[in-house]
């Protein structure tokens, strides 16, 4: 069981601004303004992208969305983030009518 506190984009999805794994540890005044969930999903660890946690109240559903981010200096020396370049210089290319 997790507490949660979040931040509204709309009626169905909220993002998740914070999260404590042991409620029973919380006062009533803590508690004010979060959600309960079962359970909270790990985010993934990609190469290039950052994991953002989303809650629907209605549903009560936790899960991950990821974005695309800068590319940190090891990522650009690792295998991974070598590949991740050369696709999106071929993407470029592709999308200037180049290739």
């Amino acid at each position: 069981m997790f507490i949660i506190r979040t931040q509204k984009i709309n009626d169905e999805k909220h993002r998740i601004i914070s999260y404590h794994p042991q409620p029973e540890k919380l006062t009533d005044e803590q508690k004010e303004g979060t959600y309960e969930v079962e359970e909270m999903p790990e985010k993934e660890q990609r190469v290039g992208e950052s994991g953002i946690r989303y809650f629907n109240p209605k549903t009560k559903e936790v899960w991950v969305e990821y974005k695309e981010r800068p590319l940190s200096p090891e990522e650009v020396e690792s295998e991974e983030g070598q590949a991740k370049i050369e696709d999106e210089i071929i993407d470029d290319l592709i999308q200037r009518g180049v290739l």
